[in-house]
């Protein structure tokens, strides 16, 4: 719920980064507030309630959208890709899946979540091989865990540490 409220504080922030987790905490809520709404406004006959919600967050939704495309290093004019049918839909959902840059870029520092998240997931490897878990075994209890197979295989190779 901190990532939805922060993003409404950003409302019209269109500079800067945002983490994946930011990015799919604020689309998950709209979408369950949206989906309530939908409900609510059947019942009581008043359809117009989920239309009167999308409206009120779509500039800040247009605006994360833009800071996540820019933690992938991408210009948010990727945008755009949406207004074609299916296939750019595809494509701007594989961006926003994939993970933050690791380092700086254009558009800004790495947040301190997401570097404190990958220090974790270092600290957490490290301590598993000391206790002798295998890579195998580490992987899978990582995968379990929600993390993604990149991120992942990237750190048991060394490339983040």
């Amino acid at each position: 719920m901190d990532e939805y409220l922060e993003a409404l504080k950003k409302y019209a922030a269109f500079d800067g980064r945002a983490s994946r987790r930011e990015y799919w905490m604020f689309t998950g809520v709209n979408l369950l507030i949206v989906f309530i709404l939908g409900i609510i406004g059947a019942m009581i006959h008043i359809r117009i309630l989920a239309l009167l919600y999308t409206l009120t967050v779509l500039v800040p939704l247009f605006a994360i959208s833009i800071r996540r495309l820019h933690d992938t290093n991408r210009s948010g004019w990727w945008l755009l890709l949406g207004l074609v049918p299916v296939i750019g839909n595809l494509v701007l959902l594989m961006f926003t899946l994939q993970g933050s840059q690791n380092e700086g870029n254009r558009y800004g520092d790495v947040s301190e979540r997401t570097r404190i998240t990958e220090q974790t997931l270092s600290d957490f490897i490290a301590q598993s091989r000391a206790a002798g878990q295998t890579d195998g075994q580490i992987k899978i209890a990582l995968l379990e865990k929600g993390w993604s197979y990149k991120d992942i295989e990237s750190i048991l190779r060394g490339d983040k540490e």
